[in-house]
């Protein structure tokens, strides 16, 4: 009886360390999964590393930067695979003065160079102003290949926003005096013109006045000029 005790405590003795060691390598393997970033492999958020001119000027220049600019921007990982690029393309804006500027937006395909996977090319269609300040917001929607990754992950669903300034002096806007300034000799004008149609169309009116007097003197003057005669006619004595 105390043998068959002995045989029941050691098979439980053996069955607790079995459960034990087989508990702790696959804690230990869900730890490693997870120990490296939050989440699972292939959904770790996407984060924005840096943006460049192309032709390598610092775009924080005091003078400014070039009025032709290209920007390359970089992420850290693939955003321009063919899955997601529709929708990336579309996540980037440029605006002065809250005004859009249009760009254009373009990439070199992970198909053909696979390190350039992570950058995204962007430059202004027109020649920008000179001495003014521009905004570049790149959109939280922004999406890695993954699919599961967007930029809004690391940006507080924010996005980005940046800021830089062209070269040269910004031509001086137009204020009201300078405005009333420039019209006072159109106005001037004007109203010279506007006097003197009046003055002519005054000298009109007299013209035509004193030119119908005349000739309503003139009928007159003839009508009893007339009547005199023949007033005279009928008094002249019979021979």
């Amino acid at each position: 009886m105390k043998k068959l005790k002995h045989q029941f405590l050691a098979f439980v003795i053996i069955f607790l360390f079995s459960i034990s060691w087989g508990t702790v390598p696959a804690y230990a393997a869900a730890a490693g999964s997870q120990s490296d970033s939050p989440g699972t492999k292939g959904a770790k958020p996407l984060s924005f590393i840096s943006y460049t001119l192309e032709d390598g000027s610092k775009i924080d220049a005091a003078e400014g930067i070039t009025l032709q600019p290209r920007f390359k921007f970089e992420f850290d990982k693939n955003v321009v695979n063919m899955l997601v690029w529709e929708n990336n393309s579309g996540c980037f804006n440029l605006s002065l003065d809250n005004i859009s500027v249009p760009i254009v937006v373009s990439k070199i395909d992970d198909t053909v160079d696979t390190d350039s996977k992570q950058l995204i090319f962007m430059h202004p269609k027109n020649t920008l102003l000179p001495g003014k300040t521009y905004c570049i917001k790149i959109s939280p929607k922004l999406l890695a290949k993954n699919l599961s990754s967007t930029l809004g992950g690391t940006t507080n669903g924010q996005g980005i926003t940046l800021t830089f300034k062209t070269k040269g002096q910004a031509a001086p806007e137009n204020t009201n005096t300078g405005a009333a300034a420039k019209n006072t000799p159109a106005s001037t004008a004007n109203n010279t013109s506007n006097s003197s149609s009046a003055w002519k169309m005054t000298l009109n009116n007299w013209v035509e006045l004193v030119s119908g007097i005349v000739i309503l003197c003139w009928i007159i003057t003839e009508f009893l000029a007339k009547r005199r005669i023949k007033k005279e006619r009928n008094n002249k004595p019979l021979v």
